[in-house]
């Protein structure tokens, strides 16, 4: 009996060798893909994500990361005694921890090369891909659920919370302007670009939705407005893969794919078969190893639309495993509305709360990544090597950056209605 969970293929024998650089190129595309990894520079470097290295822990240990807040001291004046005066030094700490990640494929050795297909090759870039958007949301949620409550939150169209948003809430340019605004209150610490000509100009990030973006492309005001192009000049890591700046904020979207996890600004699922009105667990993909709901926090409220666009409900619900959402409350009350129960079937959207999409303001120093063990190549093989194991390793950890107050300045969060606008797609 096989004891790894393989694939299995019909034809001509495996060339299995892998080179001893693997190691080296999943570290290479990762930080080609990940959307943060873009944005990762040494402390001091005013970069979003301050990255450090220079740790050894092993997994579970906590690292303390020494902070420095600015200080506001008072000046003695005339011939007033300095001694006793002296400023002290706003001085703190915040905690990491560190931990193990693995990832693998198996598959048997009769699983075959094809002239196109090189199974190494196949898994290398796979577990790159992996890599790359776990990370991404790690950070994701450690910013918009877990040090949520260390940071603010602006709620579009000028409302107070989550519940309150409506379909007129959607995101605008009135937002960008409200997010640099706080960001400013803040003393958001400023990411620095170096120009061409050797120059230093100050931005602020801004990351968000597909469907944000989409519905901030609507917005007359943002097309009217002369809005600043990103030109030739401007070739620094910042600007990649950006929408275009406006207000001196680099604006960013980040996408997903219908129905499959969505991500950590804007959390979706899909319907996997079918569900009458009365069931209390709602399942939303097979039992095959994939994590579907990982970017929903672990209680809340589930808004599902049927694919016609014709019926809507909120669902409460109390756990989640990687397929399911437990404890379901059917015809949920959410934000003073009422939802009917309704029969769903697979491929009915599931979004978060009432279609609710996450943005995140930030500068520099936002969040601290750390890695105890940088990724190298794992394999195991069973049955005289007849099935084999490619994988990948890592220690790391994520946490947001805060102050000697144990508040988390440099980065803002923003929060809109989000609804899809594509019915059926």
């Amino acid at each position: 009996m096989a004891t790894l969970n393989v694939m299995s293929y019909t034809g001509a024998e495996l060339d299995y060798a892998i080179p001893e650089i693997w190691s080296r190129k999943i570290l290479k595309d990762y930080m080609r893909k990940s959307f943060w990894a873009k944005k990762i520079g040494p402390s001091g470097s005013s970069q979003p994500i301050v990255t450090r290295n220079d740790f050894t822990a092993d997994a579970g240990d906590t690292v303390h990361i020494q902070v420095l807040s600015r200080s506001f001291p008072a000046a003695v004046t005339g011939e007033s005694t300095l001694m006793g005066s002296e400023a002290k030094l706003a001085l703190g700490q915040f905690n990491l921890s560190v931990d193990w990640k693995r990832m693998a494929y198996a598959y048997t050795k009769k699983l075959k090369k094809m002239t196109f297909f090189e199974i190494a090759m196949v898994i290398n870039s796979q577990l790159s891909d992996w890599l790359a958007l776990d990370t991404d949301n790690d950070i994701f949620y450690e910013l918009i659920t877990t040090a949520a409550a260390k940071t603010s939150t602006i709620y579009a169209n000028g409302k107070t919370s989550l519940a309150t948003l409506t379909e007129d809430d959607t995101f605008s340019h009135i937002e960008i302007d409200k997010m640099k605004l706080a960001l400013k209150r803040r003393g958001t610490m400023p990411i620095q670009v170096k120009t061409d000509g050797g120059g230093i100009q100050n931005y602020f990030g801004y990351v968000m939705s597909e469907v944000d973006a989409h519905n901030l492309r609507q917005d007359k005001w943002w097309w009217d407005t002369n809005i600043q192009a990103l030109d030739r000049g401007m070739n620094q890591p910042a600007f990649t893969g950006a929408l275009g700046i406006y207000n001196g904020m680099i604006l960013y979207d980040y996408n997903s794919i219908k129905g499959v996890q969505g991500t950590g600004l804007r959390p979706e699922a899909q319907i996997y078969g079918t569900h009458t009105a009365i069931v209390t667990t709602i399942t939303v993909g097979a039992n095959d190893k994939n994590d579907y709901t990982k970017n929903f926090p672990s209680t809340g409220y589930l808004s599902i639309m049927n694919t016609a666009g014709t019926a809507r409900e909120f669902v409460q619900y109390t756990g989640k495993t990687a397929y399911t959402f437990t404890g379901c409350t059917r015809a949920s009350t959410y934000g003073g509305t009422t939802s009917v129960a309704s029969t769903y079937v697979t491929g009915d959207l599931i979004t978060l709360y009432n279609h609710v999409s996450y943005q995140i303001g930030f500068g520099a120093e936002t969040c601290a990544h750390v890695w105890s063990v940088y990724p190298q190549p794992i394999k195991q093989t069973y049955d005289y090597e007849f099935e084999q194991g490619l994988g990948i390793e890592c220690m790391m950890g994520v946490k947001a950056i805060e102050d000697s107050a144990n508040k988390c300045p440099n980065y803002v969060l923003g929060a809109s209605y989000a609804g899809n606008p594509l019915v059926g797609l």
